[in-house]
């Protein structure tokens, strides 16, 4: 199924000022399935949008793949096991979604291949998790925080786990988070990861963060960096050129408009007025020639709240 690029694109176009530099967020083709909690990755230029909670409250398999030239979604192989609360990320070539929540927590990792619309499985993760959050460094996908178990035996964690696809392996790092994490906005480039916010403590009781943490690798590879103005759970996050660009998420039970721009050579935010269209969280971003896009979510705390809005974020 394709979805055609007859959607009217509304912009607005601000200045920051605290640089030369001009915003634009750009209303593009909604998504087919309006998601909650989806994850998505990136291959080719096409932002893939895998999982996730449905206006019925179902948890999905879907997968559609988003091509920003064109602003045309297509609808794929849906993945073999249905889930929310996961994470993905494209590393070799492969999309890996990990674990997520279902009627349970999930160890469960699927790869696809994205050439030959494919999923098949690999070797779960050490330990069951939802909320997680993932990224690709030195040929490893890494599993990083999240939660373990449901109800009064859930539990936020610090633990990072990377997987060789060579050898078809798990194995824990000795270089966990530096405190128990999940939920937080996810970023990575060829230098670093970058982890925007999330939530201290396991499912609704714990509290916002507000910290970015980078990854670099080294004997001591986290570090704070900087402090969000907001702190939020469920932002939406990706870097583009010079910039980490955090969207939405939520703070004190209310989902969030707001976009946070840190400029990461010189750790600096940048001032602007700019904002998403409407309050958003639980949404996916990802980078495709330099824009960010910023897709689905929900926009209140029910299920008539979830959206397959895609907005377009430009800085130059």
């Amino acid at each position: 199924m394709r979805v055609g690029a007859g959607a009217i694109s509304l912009a607005v176009v601000l200045t920051i000022s605290a640089s030369s530099a001009t915003a634009q967020v750009a209303s593009k083709q909604s998504m087919p399935t309006p998601r909650l909690s989806p994850a998505a990755a990136v291959v080719d230029g096409r932002i893939y949008v895998v999982g996730g909670v449905t206006e019925r409250g179902e948890v999905a398999a879907t997968l559609e793949v988003y091509d920003p030239a064109t602003n045309i979604w297509t609808s794929r192989a849906p993945m073999p096991t249905a889930r929310a609360m996961l994470a993905a990320v494209t590393c070799g070539g492969t999309i890996y979604a990990l674990g997520g929540r279902s009627r349970q927590v999930l160890a469960t990792v699927e790869a696809y291949d994205a050439k030959n619309d494919r999923w098949w499985a690999v070797a779960d993760l050490p330990s069951r998790r939802w909320g997680l959050m993932a990224a690709c460094a030195g040929g490893k996908v890494l599993a990083i925080g999240g939660v373990t178990g449901t109800g009064t035996a859930r539990r936020a964690v610090a633990t990072v786990e990377a997987f060789d696809p060579a050898a078809g392996r798990w194995a824990t790092s000795a270089s966990g988070l530096p405190m128990a994490l999940q939920s937080a906005g996810t970023a990575q480039d060829n230098e670093r990861i970058l982890l925007a916010g999330g939530r201290l403590g396991a499912g609704d009781a714990g509290t916002a963060a507000g910290a970015v943490l980078q990854w670099r690798a080294g004997p001591n590879p986290w570090t704070n960096v900087a402090s969000l103005s907001q702190p939020r759970t469920g932002a939406a996050a990706s870097i583009v050129r010079a910039y980490l660009v955090v969207a939405g998420g939520s703070s004190s039970g209310r989902a969030l408009r707001s976009i946070e721009v840190l400029h990461l050579a010189q750790q600096k935010w940048i001032r602007h007025d700019l904002e998403l269209s409407a309050p958003r969280t639980g949404a996916v971003a990802a980078s495709v020639g330099g824009k960010v896009y910023v897709i689905g979510g929900a926009t209140e705390s029910s299920l008539a709240g979830i959206t397959g809005l895609v907005e377009e974020i430009s800085l130059r």
